[in-house]
């Protein structure tokens, strides 16, 4: 699985990148907030830390929070930042955006270690369109980093989604480690490359995808200080696969609590099986509907029948070479 995983040097570029973008989006909602002459100021929001030897990802938390700073002309910032890591000292430092003679601004100070591309950009304007034509290229270049992430967590993704959907089969079936050979995913690739596009693009009923949001929480909220970046991610795109194959054989949240009462009972029998979860778990909410579709989830028909196509075929060879 990790070697299709992006590397860390794509994460602190792209997840800088979109943190840019949520930014300047924010900023441009309010265009006469903007200075009428001065600067744009970019940020790094991702640096790289070593970690006994290995890079690790670390968010960088600026003193005021956002990432995209809009500054007057002969108006000097002082930014102070800080790197918190559960095993690492913190790092901290100040950066300065001092005026120029000219016009416009310069960065000077202490800065963490940075992937290339995500240094700190100036981006100077003398009049409030110029600036806001600035921010909306900062936004649009962010926009555009945030979808390239997108696109590289596709083959984790995949993965993700078939390991999902094999383990749903064991678990549903109750198949033992021994008998791996047995099992088949749940549901058949089409349906898997259903799975992963809504995953990745989202549907017509939000203007987000479950990959999209996560990138942009992990990029623009302090969700991830402290913890680790890469893990992060991959444990919700891990969790969140298994959860939308599930959706995609019907199988409810519930599902594997609702089989394992009925397996300690011995029972199939839908009433029976709630009768004995409402004892278990007298303040859950539970229907009769949702334990039949748990006692009745499995493999849909199209994975059943490349199943047995598979079978067919391996049964249709001869077993020996002339």
């Amino acid at each position: 699985m990790r070697q299709s995983f992006p590397t860390g040097r794509t994460f602190a570029t792209t997840l800088t990148g979109t943190a840019r973008f949520v930014a300047a989006e924010k900023l441009l909602e309010d265009v006469e907030a903007i200075p009428a002459c001065g600067s744009i100021v970019a940020l790094p929001q991702f640096a790289i830390v070593d970690f006994e030897g290995r890079e690790s990802i670390n968010r960088i938390q600026w003193a005021g929070a956002s990432c995209v700073r809009t500054v007057d002309d002969h108006v000097s910032l002082s930014l102070h930042w800080k790197i918190e890591d559960s095993a690492l000292p913190t790092q901290s430092g100040t950066l300065m955006v001092e005026p120029q003679a000219g016009g416009g601004h310069v960065c000077a100070g202490e800065l963490p270690h940075l992937a290339p591309g995500t240094e700190p950009r100036v981006l100077s304007g003398w009049s409030r369109h110029a600036l806001e034509r600035s921010l909306a290229t900062v936004r649009d270049q962010g926009k555009q980093e945030m979808f390239s992430l997108v696109m590289s967590l596709l083959p984790y993704v995949r993965q993700s989604v078939d390991s999902a959907a094999r383990r749903i089969y064991r678990e549903i079936h109750d198949v033992p480690a021994s008998q791996d050979v047995a099992i088949i995913p749940v549901i058949d690739q089409v349906e898997a490359d259903v799975v992963i596009d809504r995953m990745l693009y989202g549907d017509d009923s939000s203007n987000w995808s479950m990959v999209t949001r996560l990138i942009r929480r992990v990029a623009a909220t302090d969700a991830v200080v402290k913890k680790s970046v890469m893990q992060f991610i991959s444990t919700a795109i891990w969790s969140s696969a298994e959860t939308h194959v599930r959706a995609a054989i019907g199988d409810p949240h519930t599902g594997r609590v609702i089989r394992r009462l009925a397996r300690l009972i011995r029972s199939a029998e839908p009433q029976v099986v709630l009768d004995v979860f409402r004892e278990t778990y007298p303040e859950a909410q539970m229907g009769l509907n949702r334990v039949k579709a748990a006692l009745t989830a499995g493999a849909t028909i199209g994975a059943q029948q490349v199943a047995w196509d598979t079978v067919s075929d391996d049964e249709s060879e001869p077993s020996t070479w002339p």
